[in-house]
């Protein structure tokens, strides 16, 4: 490992940030290269030049067991730890963002506010707007509803870099044939995050 720019070679590709994730999750387990693949959903031969890499780091070191090749985390590393906590901090991001969703909407006026897209999903990239449904017992809450969301859409960029996306629809608009699609895509893969009585 080099002590200066260390994380140049620590952060190197996908594959090496794909195992410190598990590696960190999971610092007193042994895991096969194999096993490492299908975890992080990566080719063999990617994984095993990743764990060549960060061989080379110090981060993560290599034994046996039986015939079996096992690689586990080297937590004695000076940035094990510092990385353990930031990808710690990764994995919370999902539930923070809710948070702030669910903050920002406490004195809103809705029915039901479902999260939907790529961002329920968990497949969004750094492009993808956070997509949420606001179910409105009539139209005429939505323009008490908007400086709500615009400075929740602000602190929503702010924090995450993300842009938000609201929809309005009242449950009858929801209910017609030319919205089913988007309907049924919310209803499989929407994230209830906030209801009224």
């Amino acid at each position: 490992m080099k002590v200066h720019d260390a994380l140049d070679g620590v952060l190197r590709g996908r594959g090496s940030l794909a195992l410190l994730r598990i590696f960190c999750k999971y610092p007193g387990t042994s895991f096969t290269g194999r096993e490492l693949a299908k975890l992080a959903h990566l080719s063999v031969s990617h994984v095993q030049s990743s764990l060549e890499n960060l061989e080379v780091q110090g981060l993560v070191e290599k034994g046996r067991a039986g015939n079996s090749l096992m690689w586990k985390a080297r937590p004695s590393n000076l940035l094990f730890q510092p990385l353990q906590r930031l990808l710690s901090e990764e994995r919370e991001l999902p539930e923070l963002l809710i948070d702030r969703l669910r903050g920002g909407l406490r004195r809103a006026r809705f029915i039901r506010a479902t999260l939907f897209g790529s961002v329920a999903r968990g497949e969004e990239s750094p492009e993808s707007d956070v997509d949420l449904l606001l179910e409105l017992a009539s139209a005429t809450d939505r323009p008490a509803l908007e400086p709500i969301m615009l400075r929740l859409g602000d602190q929503v960029r702010d924090e995450f870099g993300l842009n938000l996306s609201p929809t309005y629809l009242s449950p009858i608009e929801l209910k017609r044939p030319s919205w089913k699609k988007f309907r049924l895509n919310v209803q499989a893969h929407g994230q209830l995050i906030a209801s009224r009585p």
